[in-house]
């Protein structure tokens, strides 16, 4: 009876110390921690960045690409104690690298002669530099984005970029690149030669 006792006692606790905790979720696997499944998110992300396709010359000379920061992703994650704390880290920082991750693809897919990605601590940027065009993407809650792209100085009109609905992540940021190397391509058609 007291080896049971001293059990149940040790049980409760590594309970409530966190030896207990639940493993980290990514997909249908699981993780003993949230460092082995952010390295899980990131190796996917940087397998779907890698699958980008090249365009052959880029349609535009620079852009901003925005995303918001980690800090700004957590803002909007909710914790109730220490272990929904490090979750709710996690959570933003799997958010972040995939809102890295969409920006970095814009780089490989070559739309832009330069691009630079920055993290955005607000809604929306103010000051885009001499880029071009600007590209963000505003976090409204950690369930509700939407990406946009303006030219420099329009960044009262901007034109939204949705993913398409596609059973595959690869189709849908294939997609969602298209959509703005279109939009950047009919804007340079447009465009006056230069003198």
């Amino acid at each position: 009876m007291r080896e049971n006792t001293l059990v149940v006692l040790l049980v409760l606790a590594c309970t409530l110390a966190g030896c207990a905790r639940e493993p980290f979720r990514y997909g249908p696997a699981e993780y003993p921690s949230a460092d082995a499944a952010l390295a899980a998110v990131r190796g996917e992300i940087d397998g779907n960045v890698a699958a980008v396709q090249s365009l052959p010359a880029p349609l535009a000379g620079s852009v901003a690409i925005y995303v918001p920061s980690a800090d700004f992703a957590r803002r909007g994650v909710r914790d109730a104690d220490a272990a929904s704390r490090e979750r709710a880290r996690f959570i933003a920082s799997a958010l972040h690298a995939g809102f890295r991750g969409m920006a970095e693809s814009i780089r490989r897919r070559g739309i832009f002669a330069q691009a630079e990605v920055r993290d955005l601590d607000g809604v929306k940027p103010d000051d885009p530099g001499d880029a071009d065009y600007v590209v963000w993407l505003e976090l409204v809650s950690p369930n509700a984005t939407q990406w946009y792209v303006a030219p420099r100085g329009a960044l009262d009109a901007p034109q939204p970029l949705d993913l398409p609905l596609a059973p595959d992540v690869r189709e849908r940021v294939a997609g969602w690149l298209d959509a703005l190397a279109q939009y950047v391509g009919e804007r340079a058609a447009a465009a006056p030669p230069s003198p």
